[in-house]
């Protein structure tokens, strides 16, 4: 099963191991996550959620809560539940 997280980026469920809320980074996390993402981004505040996957870190404009939902209506979808 795969979730869109915004800016035409799909994930597959199985690969996402962690979604975190904006608003719980604090300032120590943002700037670990500036080294890897434009500082420019991270200061606007143009991100709701970070999305963590085996190999990557995903800025989503989603909320913590709305991706949560869309993961969890897809796996109820998922044959056999």
């Amino acid at each position: 099963m795969y979730v869109h997280i915004g800016d035409d980026i799909i994930l597959q469920i199985d690969n996402i191991i962690a979604i975190v809320d904006q608003q719980t980074v604090d300032v120590t996390s943002k700037q670990t996550i500036g080294i890897i993402y434009d500082d420019t981004l991270l200061k606007s505040g143009n991100f709701k959620s970070i999305v963590v996957t085996d190999n990557q870190l995903y800025l989503s404009s989603f909320s913590s809560n709305t991706l949560k939902k869309r993961i969890f209506d897809n796996y109820l979808q998922k044959p056999g539940r």
